[in-house]
């Protein structure tokens, strides 16, 4: 018998792209540099492209096939031989965002489809470069291959709702990758950029504002050219514009092209405007990097996956953009831009002045875009590619992984390889004064629990962290016990009683952290919450909540994981677009949660007055407005009585449900069912728990709520016809009811 195994080859990759490299669109530049970087990390990869006459020095090294002549039926065969050539499994990447590089054909949109006929061990992926901005008829032809497709990248993440709808595939399937700059800087020192500058004819006292992109309508040029007449009234021969990839005459722009260049000419502005016809790339590091600013003044804003703004973010410009609906609140601060509104040359001038004006401005905007770069190269673009792809080869055709069992007993935290995630960390106490996490702790007579709460935190692999406890005027020695607690790591604030949604509060703007996490003082985390939060904030940087799976956890010692509605198995992180229910457990609460503060800030923090519920009614805010990161590893121990809960009847009036409703007006269309679905759950919670405690009358006010949500149906005629028994046999209907459908899990107080 031989003993040695025959090692498994590596999963091949196919990029499929109708521009490669760009001829209309910066689709093919990105399919370039993504190849590249994939290349480089040893997996096979070819490239399947259009037909052309000479083949261009950026395919040096690549296996590139530019077999497809129009993109027509028949061709599907050159990607079938091309998977067939050797053995092994096969990721098929299509490249799309504009129809015109794949001739208009609609192949291309059925390329996934014919793949799951005649190649069905294959996994194709489409990475898709714009949506949202994009017309309703184009929306609508990508429809088959974002629905036959294994799985979705997305570049910009405003795209990901529209996506999930169209393409109906679990969230799990959808990837955000944010994109890299389209031009890699080239070496660069005071005197190669003054002999740039002095190869463009540019003054020292001038101050040149680069604009790199072809000249189209919808990227706003002609504003930028009004700012620049302007500037040059207030302020003669000091500013000059670099309109670098100039008038290209590419067929689809000629007009707007010819109207700019007499609107140039009317301006008398010929001195202040260059244009440099389309260079290659060398020669486009080199004009940004003797220009002083950059300017994109998109009609539409400038969204993350715009990789001309990048470039010049890669080259350490202060850059100027227009916002629009791609951006986020965090938008400008997390790129490192300065943002103007659309459509306006005023503005365009204004800001451009006051940065002339303002030199530590400048730097900092500089720093920023530095850092931001750094991030966003295309050696991490490529290794999260190769992870999304593996982890679709393993989850095999159901697209999720297999399943595994919770158990009651603590489950170790472990790298989720197959799945996309990164290796666990392990993270010091550090001496810097803005810790990685600030845990806040709400604190009300809980003198019996909050020792063990406080040093549940302590024992935490990653320790760079400070803990907040809010004490809310306790009446017994809960306070004492947390400051006999010898850690520097903790600070104990006092205030009289204003109930736990003013000392979360409290606990919020006291918080040093741009990343708070939230612990009640009779709860506990295992030991690897921290760590759990740490590696979804490095794998889903885009959003804002985070959280963990948990366990029940009784006083006589019986313990259960939590089994969430809508999770998929365990094990599995993610990003889940929408994540609240209670036909089951609810996949988080406050004790395995962690949001970035300014997401707290956006939404006002926790409801003041409202006593039961305030919780629910922070979650949903933040779900409506920003993603959510989970992790089903358990990572929190909830504590609970157990049974039904006495004594905690629905308070009147109802603040919760009222508030709730008021987020229907402002919630998003395609979240909008979920909202009204959880709605009608939450007043038949009410419903429940008034029949349980033998308000009957109550409880048919709240049943008339359920209906008008979704209408009469069979479990409302029982809960109604339960509501006309005497008293106590509501109460005991309920329990009956509690053990044969887990009406216990719903109730939401």
């Amino acid at each position: 018998m031989n003993d040695t195994q025959t090692e498994q080859p590596q999963p091949r990759v196919i990029v499929v792209s109708g521009d490669f490299p760009p001829r209309h669109s910066g689709v093919g530049d990105y399919a370039c540099h993504l190849s590249r970087a994939i290349q480089k990390t040893g997996r096979p990869l070819h490239v399947l492209t259009t037909v052309t006459q000479e083949p261009p020095e950026e395919w040096s090294g690549m296996d590139v096939r530019a077999v497809m002549d129009g993109w027509s039926w028949g061709e599907i065969r050159h990607l079938l031989n091309l998977i067939r050539e050797a053995p092994g499994e096969t990721v098929v990447n299509i490249q799309y965002h504009c129809p015109m590089t794949y001739g208009r054909r609609l192949l291309v949109n059925f390329i996934p489809l014919l793949l799951r006929i005649f190649s069905p061990g294959t996994r194709c992926v489409v990475t898709m470069h714009g949506f949202w901005e994009q017309s309703r008829l184009f929306q609508r032809r990508t429809i088959p291959m974002l629905r036959w497709a294994h799985g979705i990248v997305y570049v910009d993440s405003v795209n990901r709702p529209l996506l999930s709808r169209y393409s109906g595939l679990p969230g799990e399937r959808l990837k955000h990758v944010p994109i890299g700059g389209n031009i890699v800087p080239v070496a660069c020192d005071d005197n190669l950029r003054a002999s740039w500058r002095h190869e463009l004819d540019l003054k020292e006292n001038e101050t040149a504002i680069a604009f790199f992109g072809g000249i189209a309508e919808h990227k706003g040029v002609h504003y930028l050219v009004e700012a620049v007449s302007l500037l040059q009234q207030r302020r003669p021969g000091s500013v000059v514009l670099l309109l670098i990839g100039g008038f290209n005459n590419d067929g689809t722009n000629d007009l707007f092209q010819a109207e700019m260049k007499e609107r140039i000419r009317t301006l008398g502005i010929e001195r202040q405007v260059r244009a440099i016809e389309p260079p290659p790339p060398e020669k486009v590091s080199r004009c940004l990097f003797a220009a002083d600013l950059a300017v994109y003044p998109f009609v539409n804003g400038v969204g993350e996956n715009s990789g001309s703004m990048l470039a010049a973010l890669a080259h350490g410009l202060p850059t100027i953009i227009t916002s629009g609906p791609a951006n986020n609140p965090d938008f400008a601060s997390r790129l490192g831009v300065a943002m103007v509104p659309p459509r306006s040359a005023a503005a365009l001038a204004d800001e451009i002045e006051s940065l002339l004006g303002d030199a530590d401005r400048r730097r900092e905007l500089k720093a920023a875009s530095l850092i931001t770069t750094r991030r966003l190269n295309w050696d991490y673009i490529a290794q999260e590619y190769l992870r999304f792809f593996d982890s679709l080869l393993v989850e095999g055709e159901a697209g999720r992984l297999p399943v595994s069992a919770a158990g009651v007993e603590r489950l170790p935290v472990t790298p989720l390889h197959a799945s996309g995630a990164h290796e666990p960390l392990r993270v010091e106490v550090a001496n810097s004064p803005v810790p990685l996490f600030s845990v806040v702790i709400p604190l009300y007579n809980k003198a019996a629990e909050v020792e063990r709460s406080v040093r549940s935190v302590l024992a935490q692999t990653v320790g760079d962290f400070e803990v907040v406890v809010v004490d809310d005027g306790s009446t017994d020695h809960s306070k004492d016990l947390v400051e006999r607690i010898q850690d520097p790591r903790i600070r104990v604030l006092s205030q009289p009683h204003a109930g736990v949604s003013m000392a979360r509060n409290r606990g919020i703007v006291e918080a040093k952290s741009d990343m708070i996490a939230f612990l009640d003082a009779d709860d506990e985390w295992q030991p690897e919450f921290l760590e759990t939060i740490v590696r979804l904030t490095t794998s889903f940087p885009e959003c804002h909540i985070f959280a963990t799976s948990y366990f029940y956890a009784t006083p006589d010692g019986r313990v259960r994981a939590a089994v969430p509605k809508g999770i998929p198995p365990h094990p599995w992180e993610g990003v889940k677009d929408f994540c609240i229910s209670y036909d089951q457990d609810p996949p988080f609460n406050m004790s395995c949660l962690a949001v970035r503060k300014r997401a707290l800030e956006a939404i006002g923090g926790f409801p003041v007055g409202v006593s039961v519920g305030e919780d629910l009614l922070v979650k949903m805010q933040l779900l409506l407005r920003f993603d959510l990161a989970y992790s089903t590893f358990p990572c929190a121990v909830y504590w609970t009585p157990g049974g039904m809960r006495p004594g905690r009847m629905p308070s009147y009036p109802d603040l919760v449900g009222d508030r709730l409703e008021a987020l229907r007006g402002t919630c998003p269309d395609w979240k909008t069912p979920e909202l009204e679905n959880f709605i009608e759950r939450w007043y038949r919670g009410r419903c429940i728990a008034n029949l349980s405690g033998g308000r009957s009358w109550r409880a048919r006010e709240e049943l008339r709520k359920v209906a008008g949500m979704g209408g009469w149906h069979g479990e409302l005629y029982l809960l109604f016809f339960m509501s006309l028994l005497p008293k106590p046999l509501p109460g005991e209907a309920v329990k009956a009811l509690a053990k044969l459908k887990g009406y216990r899990r719903r109730l939401p107080f």
